[in-house]
């Protein structure tokens, strides 16, 4: 069955196949699990051009649900969340190859979780997700797009805009041991906070083989710490020709371009123009807490600051088996800043590297090794 009139109404498709939901005017107002339009066990349903509101008192406010569905099409449709928390845009759970495309999703809270997309459910779900433009918005752990216990999706040439005035608001987080082979093109992603911990991109908790390559990505807080991409327990990534920027305005932020910790391991960071930017300490590139044979090769890395804070454009933790090859690092504006800087790390490879600094001297070496190393 088809509608195709304008009709202010709540939507459930259970069941069924070969659906066409158009040009429906669709709001909901409820206290929690508040969907505008749900599709479940179904099959090849086109949802576009729909214009749908989904505002509630409590939790999980929802545009487009999509439970155990499979080649579905959600394209050309206008969605807003508001509400207290864990409102979202498109939410896919346990559904497959389905195209979400040229959609407008604002997704908002007073409170945290609000997501623009989601998509969770173990195994592959290989999902395209292109063209949409997306903005988040709330407190604390508010993303643009989350991956979670998903494979195979291609996610490209979307704008994803996040803000939060708590902590931990991520433009786009791909998360869990299942979460793999998924590839990030193309897209312009922004991050901004008031508080502690944004993220452009983070690769978390096992996640595996994912492809970084291409995107416009920022990131962008007042104070706290800031990361361009983020790579923690996460193996076997590549993040390639990205333009990343990290940036604090009041002077109180650790920036990090690139942030490789807690055991990632054989990641791959290549071709990529990372600048940091900020009054407090700023890394191009970080590695800490046992990450281990990773490389860093053929990227220019540029950190900025001011007199008295520190930039290095490569920094070594407590690692191990790391190479930087081929890159070009400058660092510029602090009163202690460092090319390379290397401490209590073992098996670190340093080649044809070119590292400059505005004030070399015995406080602000091109390359400095502590003992231990």
């Amino acid at each position: 069955w088809m509608t195709s009139r304008k009709a202010t109404i709540t939507v459930r498709v259970d069941s069924s196949s070969n659906i066409t939901l158009q040009n429906n005017s669709v709001a909901t107002f409820a206290n929690s699990f508040n969907p505008a339009i749900s599709v479940s066990f179904s099959s090849t349903t086109l949802v576009v051009q729909n214009v749908l509101v989904t505002n509630g008192t409590a939790d999980n406010n929802m545009g487009v649900y999509l439970p155990v569905s499979t080649q579905l099409i959600i394209t050309n449709n206008t969605i807003s969340t508001y509400g207290s928390f864990a409102n979202r845009g498109i939410y896919s759970d346990s559904s497959t190859f389905s195209l979400i495309e040229n959609n407008t999703i604002y997704s908002n809270g007073f409170d945290n979780f609000n997501d623009g997309i989601g998509i969770t459910g173990s195994g592959q779900a290989a999902h395209n997700v292109s063209n949409n433009t997306i903005h988040t918005g709330g407190v604390s752990f508010n993303r643009g797009l989350i991956v979670d216990n998903s494979m195979d999706n291609a996610v490209f040439n979307n704008t994803f805009v996040t803000n939060g005035t708590g902590d931990h608001n991520y433009g786009v987080h791909i998360i869990d041991p299942s979460a793999g082979n998924n590839t990030l093109y193309g897209n312009f992603i922004s991050t901004n906070g008031l508080s502690d911990r944004h993220y452009g991109v983070a690769l978390e908790v096992g996640t595996f083989n994912n492809a970084i390559q291409g995107n416009l990505i920022f990131a962008n807080g007042a104070a706290g710490v800031n990361f361009g991409v983020h790579i923690s327990a996460a193996e076997n990534n590549t993040v390639v020709n990205n333009t990343i920027i990290t940036n604090d305005s009041t002077g109180a932020a650790f920036n990090y371009g690139v942030h490789l910790e807690a055991s990632a391991f054989n990641n791959t960071i290549v071709g990529n123009n990372i600048t940091t930017d900020g009054g407090g300490i700023n890394y191009g590139v970080a590695f800490d807490s046992s990450a281990f044979n990773n490389s860093i090769l053929n990227n220019t890395i540029t950190t900025f600051g001011i007199l008295f804070g520190s930039n290095n454009g490569a920094d070594l933790n407590a690692v191990e088996n790391n190479t930087l090859d081929g890159n070009s690092i400058s660092t510029h504006g602090g009163s202690t800043d460092y090319g390379v800087s290397v401490t209590t790390s073992n098996g670190t490879i340093l080649r044809n590297n070119t590292i400059s600094i505005d004030f070399a001297s015995a406080d602000s070496p091109a390359i400095n090794v502590q003992a231990g190393s």
